[in-house]
């Protein structure tokens, strides 16, 4: 099932950029949609580059202030995300890779995508932690508790009393 999804989500994206190649074409010719498609691969390697270098000093010096770098890694990565995206040749990557680099709405996708994978770990660990209790449930309830115990329960065993 996960394969045919997956398959399913690489034809979307194929004819996403096919359809955003079509347009931007039809609007400015082919020659210059060609060129601009080494353009902005351009603009991503020098992108990717800086980018990169800048998210590491950013964390860097998180860490040497004694903070935590969650927050620079995350826009790290979305800046090394947003200049890969204009590497692969197309304009719908072109377009969410240059989105990647408005602070703004780089800082609005890395925390909705936070708040996305926050909510799928903790929607996981529910379901995981539901499935081990219900397979441990039997553990904890078909043994009696010592409260339960019945008064013709032999003990074996020396009894001495001490008064």
């Amino acid at each position: 099932m996960r394969g045919i999804l997956f398959f399913a989500l690489i034809i979307g994206f194929i004819w996403i950029e096919v359809i955003f190649f079509g347009l931007v074409s039809s609007a400015i010719g082919v020659l210059p949609t060609i060129i601009g498609v080494f353009v902005t691969a351009a603009i991503g390697i020098r992108l990717f580059r800086r980018s990169s270098r800048a998210a590491l000093e950013r964390m860097t010096t998180s860490l040497k202030q004694g903070k935590s770098p969650a927050v620079d890694v995350a826009d790290g990565v979305a800046s090394v995300l947003g200049a890969g995206l204009l590497l692969i040749p197309g304009y719908f990557t072109d377009a969410i890779g240059f989105m990647l680099f408005v602070p703004v709405l780089r800082s609005l996708i890395v925390f909705g995508l936070l708040f996305l994978f926050w909510g799928l770990f903790s929607y996981a660990f529910s379901a995981y932690s539901k499935r081990f209790n219900a397979q441990n449930e039997h553990k904890y309830y078909d043994s009696p508790s010592p409260s339960e115990n019945k008064s013709d329960d032999v003990i074996e065993g020396q009894y001495k009393r001490e008064d």
